[in-house]
């Protein structure tokens, strides 16, 4: 439902990740914090094509997740509205959504 990038250089899968969850409308975040490394220049292309900023929350120093879960809200909403099926169901009969990490398996497949 959303992507946070972490830290992306300007070549390789982070970022194509990235340009791949703006190209589908998918929100995508990227950390801003000062003195960012070489390493993130990706960080900061992603944010000039349409990523969010990302910052930290003043009173606790941890990501500030507010506008990621209302983004993931969002989607969830739209995602009620689709007519298709999951891509994630196993068959029309059960009706289980797996995550990413789920294993067939355990759902008696």
């Amino acid at each position: 439902s959303a992507m946070i990038l972490i830290e992306s250089a300007s070549k390789g899968g982070s970022i194509a990740a990235g340009r791949t969850c703006i190209e589908m409308g998918i929100p995508l975040f990227a950390p801003v914090y000062e003195g960012m490394p070489e390493t993130a220049i990706g960080n900061r292309e992603l944010l000039g094509q349409g990523a969010q900023k990302l910052y930290k929350n003043g009173q606790t120093n941890r990501a500030n997740m507010k506008n990621v879960f209302a983004a993931i809200e969002q989607q969830e909403a739209k995602s009620v509205h689709h007519t298709h099926a999951s891509r994630y169901d196993i068959d029309s009969d059960i009706n289980v959504q797996l995550s990413l990490f789920d294993n067939k398996s355990s759902y008696g497949e």
